[in-house]
């Protein structure tokens, strides 16, 4: 009874640390909770947590893929609603590799600048609206298009369409 009390315990303890960390220093990814958790957790419950944590994490990172979203891409796009300043991203991953999106994605004014014909094409169909440099990085930008392909294979929209005048 008293094992099964510091088990119980301990997971609490270890629950609060981890989400208080996720939340104070924006920890993101399993591998981050998953080294956290480790640090805390005592030897003989790190072999049965470890799974659990890794899905845990994998969630989180699902989670902060659609914040990010909501918070650096919908202003200008939709998944699966229409086109906005930028176009709509549904199905991106079948019209675009996913090499060349996360490039764009992490650095538009480069391969604008560059002269990738790709870009070039996407500003003038977008009335020579440029792409900001948003400061997401590569696993950033493949949490993302992992998110578009997910919302576009479940027909699932993200945002809403521009206000048509």
């Amino acid at each position: 009874m008293l094992r099964q009390f510091e088990t119980r315990s301990v997971l609490s303890r270890c629950d609060q640390i981890i989400w208080s960390a996720r939340w104070w220093t924006g920890i993101r990814g399993r591998n981050q909770i998953a080294r956290t958790a480790l640090l805390i957790l005592q030897r003989p419950l790190r072999l049965m947590l470890v799974p659990a944590l890794l899905a845990a994490g994998s969630v989180c990172q699902a989670q902060d893929a659609e914040a990010q979203f909501r918070k650096t891409c919908m202003s200008c796009h939709t998944i699966g609603a229409g086109k906005k300043v930028g176009p709509d991203l549904k199905d991106l991953g079948k019209r675009r590799p996913h090499e060349w999106s996360a490039k764009f994605i992490t650095g538009p004014l480069a391969m604008i600048d560059g002269g990738d014909p790709t870009a070039t094409t996407l500003l003038r169909e977008n009335n020579g609206v440029k792409m900001p440099e948003l400061g997401v990085t590569d696993p950033e930008a493949q949490a993302l298009l992992k998110l578009i392909d997910d919302f576009s294979a479940q027909g699932k929209t993200l945002g809403t369409a521009a206000i048509s005048r």
